[in-house]
């Protein structure tokens, strides 16, 4: 019967319940002890005897009380001479022990001598290898000479410090250089990352700084841009702007800029100065005391004024209509000459840029 069928069969207590499952656990034959009538120390002498091989039948009765029981079986245990023979391998065992302590306090012993004699190259495994950088992040420009012992802060001067390799400054890059220091048992590394920025700012190289125009002629500001230049980027003239400004009378300036690819700007100037003209139209009358046929174009306006002012009226020539610089000029003083006094003056826009000519009279 199984052990589980055995609880079921019989009313055994909780004492005699925790006997019967060593037993079991161990492979016992639970037939001879799975009695609720033996108590739970009777069933313990049954399963001793049983573990030491004796024939518990001699003294399995449940009114042979646990005491006499435990008498019995070890009388049995001494004439069937497994008393000995138990005795024996205990001793066996506390040899074997004894052995295994012995080995192991001469090994250690040994240990112990060999670590001595060896004491300087075990302390090269446990010594503290100083190196210290002063900065674990530096930012350089490209073209910088960069020098990896600059960085050592402090190192152990007892050993040699291994630098790391040199680096490429000539374009932007990041690199993540390792120093190290070692007692040749024992390696320390420190790492400095090295980020090369681009600071150089492009160059605008113009033909000329400064020019004379007529007030009729147009001007192409990137007609005097020779080349931008980069030290990175060859050539940034597709991405060259400009703007106009007004400095004063018949000074104008045009204002060049570049930025890079890291954001460097660069600027560069050319100053425009436009010439005035004094034009003379012959009078219909031959008297050389009459003033009113005297044409002459205001120097500070860039205009031409005729007469005097008889009649008034506003009238424009576009350069987007069609005119170019001078053929805008020409039609304003055709024009004008219908009138007794008129005045051809340049617009500009916003920008500072022409954009044609207007008649006023």
């Amino acid at each position: 019967m199984k052990l589980n069928e055995y609880f079921e069969e019989y009313a055994f207590n909780s004492l005699q319940k925790q006997q019967l499952r060593d037993a079991d656990k161990k492979g016992l034959d639970l037939e001879i002890i799975a009695d609720p009538r033996y108590d739970w120390e009777q069933m313990q002498e049954l399963i001793i005897g049983m573990e030491q091989g004796l024939d518990i039948t001699v003294y399995a009765d449940f009114l042979i009380h646990s005491d006499q029981m435990k008498e019995i079986r070890e009388r049995l245990y001494e004439e069937s001479g497994k008393y000995d023979e138990h005795k024996n391998v205990q001793r066996q065992k506390k040899m074997k022990l004894y052995s295994i302590s012995a080995i192991l306090i001469v090994l250690l012993f040994t240990g112990i001598f060999i670590a001595y004699s060896n004491k300087d190259k075990l302390m090269l495994y446990v010594e503290n290898i100083s190196l210290e950088l002063s900065t674990d992040k530096v930012v350089i420009g490209t073209g910088e000479v960069f020098n990896a012992i600059d960085y050592i802060e402090s190192y152990d001067q007892r050993y040699e410090v291994t630098l790391p390799d040199n680096i490429d400054t000539s374009k932007p890059a990041t690199y993540q250089l390792i120093y190290s220091i070692t007692n040749t048992k024992k390696v320390t590394t420190k790492t400095l990352i090295v980020e090369v920025i681009d600071k150089t700012a492009p160059v605008i190289t113009l033909s000329t700084v400064q020019i004379d125009i007529n007030a009729a002629d147009e001007l192409n500001p990137k007609e005097y841009v020779v080349e931008v230049t980069d030290n990175i980027t060859s050539n940034l003239l597709d991405s060259l702007t400009y703007r106009v400004e007004n400095i004063g009378e018949n000074h104008n300036r045009v204002i060049y800029t570049v930025f890079d690819d890291a954001g460097n700007e660069a600027t560069a100037t050319l100053d425009v100065f436009i010439k005035t003209t004094v034009i003379q139209i012959p009078s219909t009358n031959t008297s050389s005391n009459d003033n009113s046929n005297n044409i002459n174009q205001s120097s500070n306006e860039n205009s031409i004024t005729v007469g005097s002012n008889n009649e008034s009226i506003t009238k424009y020539f576009y350069f987007s209509d069609g005119y170019d610089g001078t053929s805008a000029y020409n039609s304003c003083v055709s024009e004008g000459q219908q009138y007794s006094n008129y005045r051809c003056s340049p617009i500009t826009d916003s920008n500072g840029i022409y954009i044609g000519y207007q008649l006023e009279t």
